[in-house]
Parts: structure tokens; sequence; C-alpha cells
């Protein structure tokens, strides 16, 4: 095992007792030296993810840096080092996680792809991957970026707790980078439902700035098509949704 450690493991803590449970949970990874990073936003001291790690930049040294939600629970004792060693095998990457999505949906395919486990139940969410997978977008439970490329294109200033690490996909796909899914076995606690307002102003906000060459923007989410001015009216349309949801729950 390497004396330096090889990643920094960044995690955003909003709940301690969440995070102690996480931290317990990483303290049994084996043959992988890391450096842990933690985030106080207990008091909600940030207005956004991104916000959030741009804060510990300067602090960031090690070869790969990886952001991970504390309700995420490794399976497998040896996860973070197949992790990493996924990392240094794969060329031109841009950014990889456990869970994503093709820019093109093939029914037969499954539309997520990914290993790991959600919720309560433990129900799997997406078709399993035995080798790493190219890959559009991942999903932002887990996810890794080499430092020399997040040090050149960090994170916008974009406000907000959605799409942070799909946007870096999109960014790094733009100057020809790759991203990838790899085999993770892995337990994320949440249920993974994220949509609401929020989300959909900062995809709007992303497509402003990278939605004028693809076609589609493909998340764990939702397929969000580009392609036609009624793919954008159904947006709006998703928009207005949540915000009546939003205001009924008032």
């Amino acid at each position: 095992m390497r004396k330096n450690p090889v990643v920094a493991i960044v995690v955003i803590i909003n709940n301690y007792h969440i995070f102690n449970e996480f931290k317990n949970n990483l303290d049994k990874q084996k043959d992988i030296n890391y450096k842990l990073i933690c985030i106080d936003n207990c008091k909600n001291q940030y207005h956004g993810a991104r916000e959030a790690f741009n804060s510990v930049k300067n602090r960031l040294e090690e070869e790969y840096i990886l952001f991970i939600h504390p309700d995420i629970r490794f399976l497998d004792e040896y996860c973070l080092k197949k992790v990493v060693s996924w990392c240094e095998s794969i060329e031109n990457l841009g950014v990889l996680g456990i869970a994503g999505c093709k820019r093109k949906y093939v029914p037969k395919e499954g539309r997520i792809f990914s290993n790991i486990v959600h919720g309560k139940t433990m129900k799997r969410i997406g078709t399993p991957v035995e080798v790493p997978i190219e890959v559009q977008t991942v999903d932002e439970c887990f996810f890794v970026i080499k430092n020399d490329i997040l040090e050149k294109y960090p994170f916008s200033d974009l406000n907000g707790w959605h799409l942070y690490a799909v946007e870096q996909c999109l960014k790094y796909n733009d100057i020809g980078l790759h991203n990838y899914v790899v085999p993770a076995n892995i337990w994320h606690i949440s249920d993974g439902k994220s949509l609401d307002f929020n989300y959909i102003l900062q995809l709007k906000s992303i497509i402003r700035t990278y939605g004028k060459h693809i076609d589609a923007i493909n998340t764990t989410v939702k397929n969000w098509k580009l392609d036609s001015v009624y793919s954008r009216i159904a947006i709006n349309y998703y928009l207005v949704k949540q915000l009546i949801k939003y205001a009924i729950k008032i």
C-alpha cells in the first residue's frame, strides 16, 4: 500500500449522525490510503455543492478526488481500492462514477448503468456492468475526477445542490475527455429522488451553457431531450409542475 494518500475523499456534512455512520463504514476499507476532507454544512453555510467543493480546492493535493454523499456505504472492503485502480487504468478520463447514463437511450439496454443498490430495501436501479462503460453523465452520489483536470476545469459558481457531476461530465466531454461508470459494490441509502423546481432551474442553466451542440442530456433522474422546440417546452412544463407542487406544500 502506498504511504502517501492517492485519493482525497470530499464529503459535505449536513447531519453528524449520518456522517459518523459513513465514517465507520469508510474506515473498514483496506489496502488504500486516503485523506478525508469534511465540509460542515449543518447550519446551511453554503448555497450549493459547487460552492462547498470550491471552498476546499486549495487543500486538494492527491492525484484523485472523490466526491461522495455521506449516505453511501461500501459493501466490499476493497471497493475503494478497486475504484482507484479503474481511475489509473482509463485513458483520457473525465469523470468516473458508479451510476450513469449513456447519451443515447437504448430501451433494450436500460437507461441507467450501475451495480449499486438503493434505499432501505436495497433495490437495484440499473443495468449491471462488469467492466467500465462509457457514459454521458454520472450520478452525484459518488464520482471521481483527476486533480490536475479539476484544477484546470473546476466547478462553476452555479448555486444549488443538483447536477454538479452532470455539469462536469458535459464540460469534460467538450474538451475531449470521456466519462465512465465502473463496477462497484455499494449501497446508496437514499432513494435517489431529487427532482424539484431547483433541479429544473439548474438544468436550464446547464442547457444554456452546454446544450447547443447536443440533442439530449441523459441523467439518472431523466433523459432530457433537447432536439426540438417541443423538448424545450417539456422542460418548462416540468418546471411549472414542480413549482405547483412546491406551492401546495407551503
